[in-house]
């Protein structure tokens, strides 16, 4: 929930880090889906034949999905800095929302 003291440039940009954040969770989950449901339609031969071959080139099973997921939290991040600088930026908030999002830059570290 947002603070009530955010204004309108604050409250578009409190509404965009919510909309990244779902993002990545919806995106996470649906690449393990996408993964479940591309085996559960594969015949147990054309399976075997994907992950064989896969593990032939050197590939480990399910690595493209592992390194998509893996790479979300990055994703996510830089999305979530952008909205965040933009809005410390912009020049347009209150003293008292400067703050506020000057403590959520240095929660994610400072950048």
């Amino acid at each position: 929930m947002a603070p009530p003291y955010l204004g309108r440039e604050s409250l578009r940009a409190f509404e965009a880090v919510r909309t990244a954040l779902e993002g990545g969770r919806l995106l996470g989950s649906s690449i393990i889906w996408a993964a479940v449901a591309l085996a559960g339609l594969s015949s147990p031969e054309e399976l075997a034949l994907q992950l064989g071959l896969g593990v032939a080139h050197g590939q480990v099973p399910w690595g493209s999905e592992a390194e998509a997921l893996g790479a979300i939290p990055a994703i996510v991040r830089a999305s979530v800095e952008r909205i965040v600088g933009g809005v410390i930026a912009s020049g347009q908030i209150s003293a008292q929302e400067l703050r506020y999002w000057e403590g959520v830059q240095a929660r994610l570290g400072g950048f």
